[in-house]
């Protein structure tokens, strides 16, 4: 994430040592994790695509905030709750409960460490149930401020302005930005299907306009010919290129408010900082 872009400033907080993040602390409150998972995308896209797509929107983002916000980004959570994929070879989903515990033990570590503002940036469509719990479990404890955020809620004009059809998994959407990254992307095997709406009328598989939840969400990813919901032969890099874009800019300018928060307020601090 680095790449040589933020002035000699580190962002990573594996590549600090225990006194740089102390020092760091000192100069910001805000932190980063980046969660997705690493489950099957079809024949064309690898299997880390939620993962890698949520950490180049937050390599975006940082580069533009480095000199104010200075943020701290945390190791990725590389596996997420990947139930719906586990049939598909590959695919590593990890339970419930240890997927929100270990959400957990990373946002209080982060909490210990100085960080009393953390943004979670997620990349896998199953997971904000699982990250909005752990937040709130997390924020009962400590006087921390916590965002979840999935990548695509800062692009959902651009989404419905550059893709033709459905987005939901290794569609239109996440193939285009699979290219934008320069991933080698074998279009001949960008092939996908459009499930009819379980309920017509009130549920689609769009995540621009899901509706009512419902189990088929589920029950379709176990069962799809190739493992792709949506019509990723139309993707492209130059659509991938603009939300990657897009994203980044405004996850940057969610970042500068987050940073400009105030902790004492009634609504931030209803309980007295742990020690």
């Amino acid at each position: 994430m680095e790449s040589g872009v933020n002035r000699g400033m580190k962002s990573l907080l594996a590549d600090m040592t225990w006194e740089e993040v102390r020092d760091r602390a000192k100069e910001t409150d805000v932190a980063i994790i980046v969660t997705g998972a690493n489950e099957q995308h079809g024949l064309h896209l690898p299997l880390k695509t939620d993962i890698f797509i949520a950490t180049e929107v937050v390599k975006r983002a940082v580069e533009l905030v480095i000199d104010d916000v200075k943020p701290v980004v945390a190791p990725p959570i590389p596996f997420g709750f990947s139930t719906e994929h586990r049939s598909y070879p590959g695919t590593i989903t990890i339970g419930l409960e240890t997927f929100t515990n270990l959400v957990e033990d990373v946002l209080r570590s982060l909490v210990r460490s100085g960080f009393h503002k953390i943004v979670i940036v997620n990349g896998h469509g199953s997971n904000p149930p699982v990250l909005t719990n752990a937040m709130v479990e997390v924020k009962e404890e400590t006087d921390a401020f916590i965002l979840v955020l999935s990548w695509w809620e800062l692009a959902v004009d651009e989404i419905k302005r550059l893709i033709e059809t459905p987005f939901l998994h290794a569609c239109e959407v996440e193939t285009s930005m699979i290219l934008g990254l320069d991933f080698p992307v074998d279009m001949n095997k960008a092939i996908g299907e459009i499930p009819p709406p379980p309920i017509p009328g009130y549920s689609y598989f769009d995540l621009n306009r899901l509706g009512l939840i419902n189990s088929d969400f589920w029950g379709v990813m176990s069962t799809a010919k190739t493992g792709a919901i949506g019509e990723p032969g139309k993707g492209t890099r130059e659509k991938g290129d603009r939300l990657l874009t897009v994203a980044g800019q405004r996850l940057a300018e969610v970042l500068r408010s987050v940073n400009e928060k105030n902790l004492e307020s009634q609504f931030s601090n209803p309980w007295p900082r742990n020690a």
